[in-house]
Formats: structure tokens, sequence, C-alpha cells
């Protein structure tokens, strides 16, 4: 697992919003995301991230570390998302990325 830095994986900002928009869904750039693989196991990679039905309101100060995830006013409607090479899935937290369920795919929209 590592840390996704934009600034310097334009590519993986590419996927990562390309794979939302298809779902009419929006990453917040500010927000940390992961990626898992690839490994010997795994010749994939998955990225885990919030995602947001509607762009998500710019604040310069994210208070979610202090208030809560469901008290942020900046990430209050957010999800978080793992995203796989062909499907978008709902989980409950970025460790879960390996626990998905088919009843939490995210259907394409667009």
């Amino acid at each position: 697992m590592g840390y996704l830095d934009f600034d310097d994986e334009k590519e993986n900002l590419i996927i990562i919003r390309s794979a939302l928009h298809r779902r009419n869904l929006f990453m917040d750039e500010d927000d940390q995301w992961e990626v898992h693989g690839p490994h010997p196991d795994m010749d994939y990679q998955v990225f885990t991230g919030r995602a947001y039905e509607q762009p998500p309101a710019v604040y310069t100060i994210c208070t979610c570390k202090t208030t809560g995830f469901d008290s942020c006013k900046k990430h209050h409607n957010g999800i978080y998302v793992a995203i796989y090479p062909k499907a978008v899935y709902v989980i409950q937290a970025p460790e879960d990325w390996l626990k998905v369920n088919q009843e939490d795919r995210i259907t394409i929209k667009k």
C-alpha cells in the first residue's frame, strides 16, 4: 500500500477521475488516496479514497481530523470507494478494499 502524490502521478489521477466520472462521482484532489498493488499475487492496482455525488465544497482547512468524517463540512457527503480495473465499489473504510461485495458495486451512469 502507498499513498498517491497527484503532482507526480498524473496517470493515476486520470484513471481515478475517469472511473468516477462514468459513475457521476467526483473526487477532491486534496484528499489522500491509497494505491494497492501490483504485487506477485495481484497484477493490477486498486485505488481507494473518498468520492462525492456533487463536486466537494472547497475549504482551505479540512476539519475532519478534529470533528470526525461525518461532521466535517467538506467531507460529510462523501463515501469511500475502491476502484478496481473494471469496477468501482462502495467500502466502509480504505482498509476494506479487499472486502468488496457485488451488491456494493457502483454502476456506470454515462
